[in-house]
């Protein structure tokens, strides 16, 4: 018989021939690798759908480092405010629909809704949006379900794994009050 210390506590254990035995279990690097390489292939597949969704479309969109595309097709002055920022309030027209043009939730006219940037329960997508976006511009906004919804959507009207495409119309922007406008 070895007795042994406990590398945790320091407690002495006794150990007869290892007559004790672990049930293998898959290593955790090839359950992970697995799942790393199965959302890098959707990611891949997803990109992959709205680059031919914007060459169908013809608009002439950015990419950020984020993989969110962007067009901005109409702004108000040749030199704009400054942009959107973080605890601002917007007030926005937009529509929001899937890419094959189901429209899921429209806030126009009477209806628009207010946003406050950076504290409002929005997708991440939207609210880096907002961000490149000065007042009076109108864009086209792709989001990609790792910046809207994720795997499992909205449980509602967005399903899983779902791009979104919004078309906003920024009203009006109320600059958070410790913000300067340069």
């Amino acid at each position: 018989m070895i007795a042994m210390a406990c590398p945790c506590c320091g407690m002495l254990n006794s150990c007869q021939e290892n007559t004790f035995q672990s049930t293998p279990r898959p290593a955790r690097n090839d359950a992970y690798g697995t799942l790393m390489e199965a959302q890098r292939i959707a990611i891949q597949q997803e990109s992959d759908a709205l680059c031919s969704f914007i060459a169908r479309s013809g608009w002439p969109m950015q990419e950020t480092p984020t993989g969110l595309w962007y067009y901005i097709y109409r702004t108000t002055a040749p030199i704009p405010p400054s942009p959107i920022g973080q605890g601002d309030i917007v007030k926005v027209e937009y529509r929001l629909q899937l890419l094959n043009g189901e429209v899921i939730a429209s806030y126009l006219g009477e209806k628009m809704k207010t946003i406050v940037v950076g504290h409002s329960d929005i997708e991440a997508g939207l609210t880096e949006a907002l961000l490149l976006l000065h007042p009076g511009d109108c864009a086209k906004v792709l989001i990609p379900s790792y910046l809207g919804h994720g795997f499992s959507g909205d449980g509602i009207r967005v399903p899983s794994g779902a791009s979104l495409l919004y078309d906003l119309h920024i009203v009006d922007v109320q600059r958070h009050a410790e913000r300067k406008i340069l």
